[in-house]
């Protein structure tokens, strides 16, 4: 039986426009984007069956093209559909009211670096650049790296804040592997760009490491020890 055929008060899309679509289950929210499934499975099934094989919603979204596309009823368009969703939803977070105002703490800034980096496939560094009251000016992603590796060029780093006027910034890098665990690598190319900025005038509040399921400040946990607090 298709969807089509059941009950209208049963469909995920009508459910939603009459209920909110908080109301609905992830496999029905699922079964809305990739909108249709196999002579054999309704959508609903089909969303259902994802869900199982990668345990949840992030494993999904977290699986590649050829994982994906590997069940039946699944190809590139409703692939690229997943994604999108997913992009929107990331988006919707980095755009959302807790972003709008000051970062006034490392939980906070590894939540914001969570949003943006947790999901990517290779190693990326990003800042944030931040303002006197520290309200985010612009968020960059300048660098990218290999699996394992990433280069950091101060002078560009450098040479941006001072074009936003920036007085302080917060550093962030991804580990694909899943660890936040910084390395040695990591802690001295955090000392290092914290005196370059020095000389400009510029603050390194923190330096955010993302891994899989967790991040991780160098500040907090004592590695850095860096001029200014964040905003109160």
């Amino acid at each position: 039986m298709t969807i089509l055929e059941w009950p209208e008060h049963d469909r995920p899309r009508e459910r939603l426009l009459e209920h909110g679509a908080e109301e609905l289950t992830d496999s029905e929210l699922l079964a809305i984007l990739i909108q249709t499934g196999t002579k054999q499975q309704s959508s609903v099934d089909c969303a259902r069956s994802l869900i199982k094989s990668h345990t949840n919603l992030r494993g999904i979204i977290d699986a590649s093209q050829q994982a994906l596309c590997a069940h039946n009823g699944v190809g590139p368009a409703k692939f690229a559909m997943i994604q999108a969703g997913a992009e929107l939803g990331r988006r919707y977070m980095q755009q959302d009211q807790a972003f709008k105002g000051a970062i006034t703490s490392a939980e906070q800034a590894k939540r914001y670096f969570r949003l943006t980096l947790s999901h990517k496939k290779i190693e990326c560094i990003a800042f944030l650049y931040l303002n006197a009251a520290h309200e985010i000016i612009s968020y960059e992603e300048p660098f990218h790296g290999s699996m394992t590796q990433v280069y950091i060029h101060y002078r560009e780093c450098i040479k941006t804040a001072l074009s936003l006027d920036a007085v302080a910034i917060i550093m962030a890098h991804n580990h694909p592997n899943g660890f936040s665990k910084p390395s040695q690598a990591d802690i001295q190319s955090t000392e290092a760009l914290i005196k370059a900025l020095k000389l400009v005038d510029i603050s390194l509040i923190d330096h955010i490491i993302v891994g899989k399921n967790d991040a991780f400040s160098m500040r907090d946990e004592g590695l850095i020890n860096p001029d200014q607090c964040f905003a109160k």
